[in-house]
């Protein structure tokens, strides 16, 4: 958990005790490697930090990023140092940035993604480095054997996405818009009037959908 510095609980939420030092605004965003929990990923504004040793140091690694606010971290489920991260902006090439080697370097994979906000984005385990990315028109997928963008909003609205997790045990992806309409995992359209979860599959295996 995290506000102005990160809290960390070892016995269900009985006792908290500060993992981190931070002398900034409030923490935006926090994730957790899932293959190893000592990497730790958070951003305050434009600011990335990172941990490999669960809180004990700390290195900042958005230096060479381009100072736009973060909205979302992704980390591979499969390697702790495999990272994507977006941006709130209307900078033209700018929404998208992802490093291999736990920020150390970066490069950005905006492609031809539209100039509007990139407000969320998630990994997909075994897809060749596979990612859904929500934007303010709906939803975007990528990985590393594709060259650019496909947009993933095929008889869906183009809406809002403000939330992604997928399920890499039932290859569902799941997926907030705050207002309008959307379509579920049936096919049904919905009126939305509230934030709604909904669930959605997931793309084929990449070598399967690619050819």
């Amino acid at each position: 958990a995290g506000y102005e510095n990160l809290w960390k609980s070892t016995d269900g939420g009985d006792n908290w005790f500060t993992i981190s030092n931070f002398t900034t605004n409030a923490i935006d965003q926090i994730a957790i490697a899932p293959n190893d929990p000592n990497f730790i990923y958070v951003s305050v504004n434009s600011i990335l930090r990172r941990t490999h040793d669960g809180g004990n140091t700390w290195t900042t690694i958005s230096n060479s990023l381009p100072g736009y606010d973060i909205t979302d971290i992704a980390v591979d489920p499969e390697s702790q140092l495999r990272i994507w991260v977006t941006f709130a902006n209307y900078a033209d090439s700018n929404k998208v940035s992802r490093s291999d080697d736990g920020g150390i370097t970066w490069t950005n994979i905006s492609g031809s993604l539209p100039n509007i906000p990139a407000n969320c984005i998630a990994a997909e385990k075994g897809s060749y480095n596979g990612v859904y990315l929500g934007m303010d028109v709906g939803i975007f997928y990528t990985n590393d054997t594709i060259a650019d963008w496909l947009p993933y909003y095929e008889s869906l609205p183009n809406v809002i996405v403000n939330e992604i997790e997928v399920n890499n045990t039932s290859g569902k992806v799941v997926y907030m818009t705050v207002s309008g309409s959307s379509v579920d995992s049936n096919g049904e359209v919905c009126s939305l009037l509230v934030p709604i979860k909904l669930a959605i599959d997931a793309l084929p295996a990449a070598d399967n959908y690619f050819d």
